[in-house]
């Protein structure tokens, strides 16, 4: 998260991240955000242009709250269009929250409360999260899962020390499912970077303490 920002800007950051994800971030919230961070355009039809670190970023405001969509492009834009170099060297051990409805990815080494999240979504383009939160229910949810954990694994092919956090065991456990598919896709590698598996009540946890339990395990 930009460190610059104003309390209330700060707030809008942290809800485009939020998970599970948000159904009430207001478009005039974003606009103002877009507005701090870079360059924006908008058109009387709606349509937004923001250009943040060169890259840029269109897309039509309808209504009063984002659609869950255009709030899922709005993440991916702000995290592939971060100025990496302003940025410290990012630690390369990690900590990785789990679930049925996708995972987030904590680094050791930061303070702030901030994740990366990788979402499983349907692989024919309607950006639509495929995965159930209660529990893959079988049928076409099967593939779209091994598509989920292949991005994951490409997210953490670069880290060194990979700690694993899940809240469900045996069958249930979507950190048993990903080891099984590293190990079963020819990731051994990277799976010998798992240096530690927990299992735990993360409905309950937040995203502070995900990042305190990080430091915890890898830093002492």
């Amino acid at each position: 998260m930009p460190s610059t920002l104003s309390t209330a800007h700060q707030a809008t950051y942290e809800t485009i991240f939020r998970h599970p994800v948000s159904h009430n971030l207001e478009w005039r919230s974003v606009i103002a955000l877009f507005s701090e961070l870079g360059t924006l355009e908008e058109e009387p039809n709606g349509k937004i242009k923001f250009v943040h670190n060169g890259l840029t970023l269109t897309l039509y405001s309808r209504g009063k709250d984002v659609e869950v969509p255009e709030l899922m492009h709005i993440r991916r834009f702000l995290e592939n269009s971060k100025d990496l170099t302003a940025d410290p060297v990012p630690s390369k051990d990690v900590l990785v929250v789990l679930d049925h409805s996708g995972a987030r990815i904590f680094r050791a080494g930061e303070e702030l409360a901030s994740a990366t999240h990788v979402i499983p979504l349907d692989p024919t383009g309607h950006d639509q999260q495929v995965h159930n939160p209660k529990g893959d229910s079988g049928g076409k949810q099967g593939p779209y899962r091994k598509l989920f954990h292949e991005a994951l694994a490409a997210k953490l092919q670069l880290e060194e020390r990979i700690l694993l956090i899940g809240d469900g065991q045996g069958a249930s456990s979507e950190v048993e499912h990903f080891i099984t598919e590293l190990k079963e896709h020819h990731h051994e590698k990277l799976a010998s970077h798992i240096v530690g598996t927990e299992v735990a009540d993360i409905s309950h946890m937040t995203d502070g303490d995900f990042v305190a339990k990080a430091r915890a395990f890898f830093l002492g």
